[in-house]
Formats: C-alpha cells, structure tokens, sequence
C-alpha cells in the first residue's frame, strides 16, 4: 500500500497537483446530512413506493426515524462550530418533507 501511496505522491508531484486540505468538520457534517435524508426516505408513507407497507408501521417506525432524523439534525450541528462552510439555518423544517 505504501508503494502506491508513493506512487500516487509521485504523479501528483510530477503533473504539478498541489494537496488540498479538506474540512473534516464539514465531511462529517455532510455525511450526517446524507444519514438524515436516508432516514427521511424510510418513513412510511415514502416506504409506499415499493409496494404494499403494513398500516401498523407508521405509528412505529414513523416517530423513531424521527427521532434519529433529529439527531442527525442536531450532531451535523455540532460541527457547525468548526466548519468553514455552515449547515443550512432552516435544515431543522425540513423532517417533515
């Protein structure tokens, strides 16, 4: 692995790309965002587009992918603080989507 590592450090060098130091907090922050809106998707009433969904699934699964989306909401959050480039102010109303 390290010779490729190398290899690729090599090319780099010789074709002239200069390294790019990327925002972790915003990675993180971006990954959550992905986790929400796939958490979003599994809701139910989105579930109906696959075909038939048992009605007593809403009243489980609904309010618990809720909670998980409010979480996703609220840890993406955290590292507004340390990002460079902030989540969206209003992300929160969008749970109901």
């Amino acid at each position: 692995m390290a010779a490729v590592l190398d290899q690729i450090a090599a090319l780099a060098q010789e074709i002239g790309l200069e390294p790019e130091v990327e925002d972790p907090a915003g990675l993180i922050r971006g990954e959550l965002s992905v986790s929400w809106a796939n958490l979003i998707d599994t809701q139910s009433r989105k579930l109906k587009r696959f075909g038939d969904v048992n009605p007593g699934l809403e009243g489980v699964l609904d309010p618990a992918i809720q909670r998980l989306a409010q979480a996703a909401l609220e840890l993406a959050s955290l590292f507004d603080n340390y990002s460079s480039t902030p989540a969206s102010p209003d992300a929160e109303n969008l749970t109901e989507i």
